[in-house]
């Protein structure tokens, strides 16, 4: 039977985002999620864990949103202290000024601030899929490296369905990732290989379609395990203060609180990273 991970991005981002996934996670379809830290709801978000009994998750590594952990003045924040915005990471990393050793140093501050709140990481990714990067794929493969070796990292690459209606602004970006994922490929190969799929969801104002698009490429494929990256959440005015992602997060929420049986009838199963893993 062919496995499917359907993982939340960004709970912790926010209240009304997090309360959002776990609806997804413990009544829809939402299988996993990725913890993004930020220091303003930490805490927060923490409790609402606690509260489900939830004590395991991926980490979602930041170098975008807010501060750092491990302070100012170093290569990845501007003069006021904040995060630079992906384009000028990008900018950065191909001008030689992104320094690998800066970006292991916050990401072993965030892995290691979850696994201080109690919490198991079971995989691990990058807001705006930084980590396909050169100097942030060897960071981010590093903490994988220190953790064991086998927590899976997304590798967002995945092949094209010429018969499917790709949202213009979705291909592309699927089409830039793939050309990225080239330099994360090239790495060390990781001992658990998820392959990735469903890179249309992401602003589609027709989610269903593109889910039920995916059941049979997965089902065809020569791959086993995949992931599909996701982000619900119930809109408010808080997301706005981290997030441009605002009104389209509570239309894939809409979907995706809901049960599917589609998936069993095309023989996925809908899993976690963590029984990946066992």
């Amino acid at each position: 039977m062919k496995r499917l991970v359907i993982n939340a991005d960004d709970f912790g981002l926010c209240d009304s985002v997090s309360r959002g996934i776990l609806d997804c996670y413990t009544k829809g379809i939402v299988s996993d999620f990725s913890f993004i830290i930020n220091p303003e709801t930490f805490a927060q978000s923490v409790g609402l864990l606690r509260e489900k009994g939830i004590n395991h998750c991926g980490i979602h590594l930041n170098l975008t949103m807010g501060k750092p952990l491990t302070g100012i003045g170093n290569s990845l924040t501007d003069s006021d202290g904040y995060l630079l915005s992906a384009k000028k990471h990008f900018i950065h990393a191909f001008t030689g000024r992104l320094k690998t050793d800066e970006v292991y140093r916050e990401f072993k501050c965030q892995f290691d601030t979850m696994q201080a709140a109690g919490i198991q990481i079971t995989h691990l990714d990058t807001h705006q899929n930084l980590h396909l990067l050169p100097q942030v794929n060897k960071a981010i493969l590093r903490i994988r490296d220190e953790n064991g070796g086998l927590l899976p990292i997304r590798i967002p690459s995945e092949c094209i369905d010429l018969r499917h209606r790709y949202k213009t602004s979705n291909l592309q970006r699927i089409m830039i990732f793939n050309i990225l994922s080239l330099f994360a490929k090239a790495g060390p190969k990781p001992k658990v290989s998820v392959k990735t799929i469903g890179g249309d969801y992401f602003n589609n104002p027709e989610p269903l379609r593109v889910l039920q698009n995916i059941m049979p490429r997965i089902r065809a494929s020569r791959h086993n395990m995949f992931e599909c990256a996701v982000h619900p959440g119930y809109n408010s005015d808080d997301i706005l203060k981290y997030d441009p992602y605002t009104l389209q997060r509570e239309k894939e929420l809409a979907q995706l609180i809901a049960p599917m049986d589609d998936f069993k009838q095309h023989g996925i199963e809908i899993c976690s990273f963590r029984s990946l893993l066992d």
